[in-house]
């Protein structure tokens, strides 16, 4: 699995770049030099394909699909199972919860007798907001159904809540469904952290990787942020079977879940549904462009949907960047310089991406680009930015080029 990506990464190289300017920011050259972008000149490029697939419409959401059987609060079925899908089943042994979005189509399921009318209370309070609302201001309240599942590869009971803290992510908008492993998840941390719920390491760094590893406390030996670990040379750990390089635990995880779970691969590309059609967010942002040229007014909730949709996409597109953006805080200095650099070459100064990197706050990221990114037009123009940004870093980077290159022969 090791060759294979970086023969994927060598094809991206040599067959997917537009026009690449090369960036002369000296100390840039040094790091290159001195090898520091050897092992991360895979997850550049990466990242850079799939902002590029995202952007078109093209990026696909892959996982495992399954189904899990409700346990009462005694351990015992109650014979009703619902359906899930998992993007990384690798990290199957740090799971600790399942949440359940309100809008369930069968939420009935899990509804019991002993908390009947604090369920009921809690899901209609939820449902009868905005859906607007609630996707611009998700939360952390849920309500524990003292109901159970079996994690299909550890055994281990993990309780289900009824929340809406997840409204934003993919699983949740196609099963209504969410695994939750907040070691590895920033949502699911805050959530598990609130609850009291078991946050278990299952991915970091290898010992003599280049990248980012957990933040842990020195005094509690806890985690204090969720670490993502979706680097190429990421390692799973404490998982039993499923121990060693990332890649290779996701196939033995994927495997192990269809022989004893009944389960199948799941593989969709993310689009965006208006009217009775899916749409890319490059389609959308044409859309944006037809009713602004056209000067056709949108109804309330016309402007409700495409701001929806527009979360949406804000979500997906910062669950493909976040662990890049992690990484590069170690070296913030050093990124903004060169993207400064890339937007005067490319005559871009007014470009998103150069703001969002000078800003000096104690705002997230997340939180600036989400405030910032208003319609779709301004979500394509900044992947837009960012995928002509990457390539111009990863193309002035020579050496950590030449270092894949020869990977690719050995």
């Amino acid at each position: 699995m090791k060759k294979f990506t970086i023969i994927y990464c060598f094809i991206l190289i040599i067959g997917n770049t537009t026009n690449p300017l090369p960036l002369t920011y000296q100390p840039l050259k040094f790091a290159d030099a001195a090898g520091i972008f050897n092992k991360s000149i895979v997850d550049i490029l990466r990242v850079r394909q799939e902002i590029k697939q995202f952007l078109f419409g093209k990026f696909i959401w892959s996982g495992a699909e399954f189904n899990l059987e409700i346990l009462d609060q005694n351990h015992n079925t109650t014979g009703q199972i619902f359906n899930l899908i998992m993007k990384r089943p690798e990290t199957f042994f740090g799971a600790s919860f399942i949440a359940i979005s309100p809008n369930h189509p069968q939420i009935s399921m899990f509804i019991t007798a002993q908390n009947k009318d604090k369920i009921i209370n809690f899901i209609h309070a939820t449902t009868h907001k905005n859906l607007l609302s609630r996707y611009q201001n998700p939360n952390q309240e849920s309500i524990n159904t003292n109901l159970f599942v079996r994690n299909p590869i550890t055994q281990t009971l993990m309780p289900i809540f009824i929340t809406d803290y997840a409204i934003e992510n993919y699983d949740i908008r196609i099963t209504h469904a969410h695994i939750g492993v907040p070691a590895h998840d920033s949502k699911d941390f805050c959530f598990a952290k609130i609850n009291k719920l078991p946050i278990k390491l299952v991915v970091t760094s290898h010992e003599n990787s280049k990248t980012s590893s957990p933040q842990i406390d020195k005094t509690t030996k806890q985690l204090t942020a969720a670490y993502h670990g979706e680097y190429s040379d990421c390692i799973i750990i404490d998982s039993d079977f499923l121990n060693g390089p990332i890649h290779t635990a996701r196939e033995k995880a994927i495997s192990f879940l269809i022989e004893h779970a009944g389960a199948q691969e799941f593989k969709k590309a993310i689009t965006y549904h208006l009217g009775n059609k899916n749409y890319s967010l490059k389609e959308l942002q044409m859309i944006e462009h037809t009713l602004q040229r056209e000067n056709k007014p949108l109804s309330e909730s016309q402007k409700e949907l495409f701001t929806i949709i527009l979360l949406q996409a804000q979500a997906d597109f910062l669950t493909i960047v976040e662990q890049f953006l992690i990484n590069v805080k170690a070296v913030k200095d050093l990124i903004i310089e060169i993207i400064d650099e890339s937007c005067k070459l490319r005559n871009k100064m007014d470009a998103y991406i150069l703001k969002w990197s000078r800003m000096e706050t104690t705002e997230s990221e997340k939180t600036i680009f989400k405030r910032d990114i208003n319609n779709c037009t301004g979500l394509s123009g900044f992947c837009t930015e960012l995928i002509d940004f990457l390539e111009d870093f990863a193309s002035s980077c020579p050496h950590a080029l030449e270092n894949l290159k020869n990977l690719k022969h050995t």
